[in-house]
């Protein structure tokens, strides 16, 4: 017995038709390019994240030398006519560390209950105290090549 031909064929005998293989080929060009897409945005937050980590390393090690007992205490830092604290790391491509120095506002003994102390809000040759208190907040930044901004706040007393 002979077997009759529909006029179809066997599918595995005649292969795949033209429209089927564009089909095919333009899912995988779609599959590829999304995967490239996502490598781009991959790449581009490692390279943020290193830039930030870097940054952070840079101001954790200017703030160790900054508190590190060798290190002087610098009276009215950073007041006009007055100098500031440097010799901070640097790195090309990154910003200088920019080193802003608030002082300790201690209360008033005549002043009513309720205010207590605080730091100075803003430095400028109006808010530099005329004697240093003692206790300094400094606020290191640092800016990365991709331009965003690193900040790291620490305390330094006068011993």
């Amino acid at each position: 017995m002979e077997a009759e031909h529909n006029g179809r064929g066997d599918r595995g005998q005649r292969g795949e038709t033209l429209i089927e293989s564009l089909v095919a080929l333009t899912i995988l060009s779609m599959i590829v390019a999304a995967s490239f897409g996502g490598l781009q945005v991959a790449i581009r937050a490692s390279a943020q994240h290193m830039e930030s980590a870097t940054a952070e390393t840079l101001l954790r090690t200017a703030a160790e030398r900054l508190q590190d007992p060798d290190s002087p205490y610098i009276e009215r830092a950073g007041c006009a006519g007055e100098t500031t604290y440097t010799g901070l790391p640097i790195r090309a491509g990154y910003g200088p560390i920019k080193v802003s120095v608030q002082f300790w506002v201690p209360p008033n003994l005549g002043e009513s209950a309720g205010v207590s102390a605080r730091f100075a809000q803003e430095q400028s040759s109006g808010d530099c105290p005329a004697v240093d208190p003692g206790l300094q907040r400094i606020e290191l930044t640092l800016s990365t090549p991709s331009g965003h901004t690193e900040r790291l706040d620490l305390m330094k007393r006068r011993t």
